[in-house]
């Protein structure tokens, strides 16, 4: 969402300022930062109380993960919307950042390289090295036959 749609948004709440923060949007009513804008999710500030409220409702916290640093929102966000643990999630990735990333997620974690050639760093944080998609639609395939 733009500045321009986070302002709309919170019309009702009067006039808003929205300024750029945590590769994402704060914005702000009188100078303080009510909500952030990340990754297309709108987090509120909350107190003890509220915070609560939007637990029982289903709301994620906003986590910050400093620039420059695997971040796992993504892969946290998709298991999210599908409705499951990242740790019954499979990722597949083909850099070095996004296994980091899959990995501090929780998610079971499959290289399938591409332009980087895995290092032992991957092998530690990977269930498998995989040749290809096709070579880990036979694993899968390998692992349904074995689950039965």
């Amino acid at each position: 969402m733009d500045a321009e749609g986070l302002k709309a948004l919170f019309e009702p709440v009067g006039t808003v300022a929205v300024k750029r923060m945590f590769g994402g949007q704060g914005v702000y009513a009188d100078g303080l930062c009510f909500a952030i804008q990340s990754q297309g999710e709108v987090y509120l500030k909350t107190d003890a109380e509220s915070e609560k409220v939007y637990a029982d409702a289903g709301s994620a916290p906003f986590v910050y993960v400093a620039r420059g640093k695997p971040n796992p929102d993504p892969f946290l966000t998709a298991a999210g919307r599908l409705g499951v643990a990242a740790r019954d999630c499979l990722a597949l990735e083909d850099s070095h950042n996004g296994v980091r990333a899959a990995h501090a997620a929780g998610m079971m974690t499959v290289m399938v390289p591409d332009l980087l050639e895995p290092t032992d760093e991957m092998r530690e944080k990977c269930l498998a090295i995989a040749e290809s998609l096709h070579h880990v639609r036979e694993m899968i395939d390998q692992g349904a036959r074995v689950a039965r």
